[in-house]
């Protein structure tokens, strides 16, 4: 049978190598597409988006590896097409791509350990208030306002300003974590956060967000007429559900 995830043909070659092109495949919104194209942008890569339209997804569906988006999409030098499915791998594959990982074995386990931070706050936002029935939302909203995202700003802000304060969780150089931490930051500056998260209370987080949303390339797909249609599909279903304003995302834009 052959395998649905074929390795490279010349794995260390292709890691090393940036002259490969990209498709992110995903829906027309942010949500688990948002750190993928990030790291694109901080890796100087040549990418492009491939929306999945609704109306198509039930006959794309059963394509894909495990049937889910995203998936990223990379083609080499040598013409080698490689899919790779599931965020969290794709977004640790354009860490290690595009020297986003750290430069010591500590490094690397660093940038693990606060990107999974960040990974496991958006997962429960997504798992208990998104994803939750309409009765149970507000009390599972105020519980994640009152102690899940303040515990998560501290567990940063203590290692942020522990290590200077530099606007990076790895010394003055910028990692996934960094990037996850801003893109989560995100979706939690557009709910009613801002007693938590601004300049004053949380101001490691902040010299985070800034240091992230500054950087050329990104900056120029967030000010980009395809992020902003993102920006609206992504505002219009959460708003419904919740006091959501994705524009407050934009404190550095």
């Amino acid at each position: 049978m052959t395998p649905i995830l074929r390795p490279y043909h010349d794995n260390t070659a292709s890691l090393q190598a940036k002259d490969s092109t990209y498709t992110l495949h995903y829906f027309g919104f942010h949500g688990l597409g948002a750190c993928p194209r990030a790291l694109l942008c901080f890796g100087g890569a040549k990418w492009t988006n491939k929306s999945q339209a609704i109306e198509t997804w039930p006959e794309v569906k059963p394509t894909l590896p495990f049937n889910t988006l995203p998936n990223l999409i990379e083609t080499t030098a040598a013409g080698e097409v490689i899919v790779i499915p599931e965020s969290a791998a794709m977004e640790r594959y354009l860490g290690k791509k595009f020297g986003l990982m750290g430069d010591t074995f500590w490094e690397e386990t660093l940038v693990d350990v606060y990107y999974n931070l960040a990974v496991v706050a958006n997962f429960k936002f997504v798992e208990k208030i998104v994803w939750t029935l309409d009765d149970a939302r507000e009390r599972f909203l105020s519980e994640f306002l009152e102690k899940t995202l303040p515990n998560w700003i501290t567990c940063c802000e203590r290692h942020l300003e522990a290590s200077g304060n530099t606007g990076h969780f790895v010394s003055d150089k910028f990692t996934l974590a960094d990037i996850k931490t801003a893109v989560v930051m995100d979706t939690m500056l557009a709910l009613d956060t801002a007693h938590l998260l601004n300049a004053t209370a949380s101001p490691c987080l902040w010299k985070l967000k800034k240091a992230v949303d500054s950087f050329p390339a990104y900056h120029a797909w967030r000010k980009s007429a395809e992020y902003q249609s993102f920006d609206d599909a992504t505002q219009t279903p959460l708003s419904k559900m919740m006091p959501y304003d994705i524009s407050k995302s934009r404190v550095f834009a």
